[in-house]
């Protein structure tokens, strides 16, 4: 009995683009090709953005051992020299964490642990692309379309579901 291949077609998105599809050609002033974040570095870095939103909403002045920690931890990032290199140094951040833990688990804010451990990973992202060196992101997603023509189906704006699909 042959083989058959099937291929899925349900999702009718775009394949997106990795590094390897988003090699762009080289720098006017380098000669470094620019590479584009793949859509899970893009997410991990708004992640990173957010965490360091909130430490500067909640942390104040007298934070010290909070503040401590996101230094120490950004002491820590230091030996790494590649902003795209940070995303896997962030998968594995056991150590970091541990050393943030250690500084405010006797503090209030124990619960910023992940917060602050992203801050410092932000940071350090900040420092490695500040030249303009660093990887191209990628554009906000577009919201999906569930209709041929490109429009959302009314049922879907309004979130509730059209008869056909309701329990009988």
């Amino acid at each position: 009995m042959p083989s058959m291949h099937v291929t899925r077609t349900t999702d009718r998105r775009p394949p997106t683009p990795g590094p390897e599809q988003c090699l762009m050609s080289t720098q006017s002033h380098s000669a470094r090709p620019i590479h584009c974040l793949s859509r899970v570095q893009q997410l991990t870095l708004t992640t990173w953005r957010l965490a360091d939103t909130k430490l500067q909403r909640v942390l104040n002045p007298f934070s010290v051992l909070e503040q401590a920690a996101l230094h120490a931890t950004l002491a820590t990032l230091r030996d790494v020299d590649d902003p795209v290199a940070l995303f896997g140094r962030h998968a594995a951040a056991y150590a970091e964490l541990a050393l943030i833990t250690s500084l405010i688990s006797a503090t209030q804010r124990a619960d910023l642990s992940y917060d602050i451990l992203d801050s410092a990973f932000l940071l350090r992202w900040n420092e490695l692309i500040a030249d303009g060196r660093g990887p191209q992101e990628l554009p906000p997603l577009r919201p999906r379309s569930t209709h041929p023509n490109g429009q959302r189906e009314s049922w879907a704006r309004a979130g509730s579901r059209p008869s056909s699909l309701e329990k009988t």
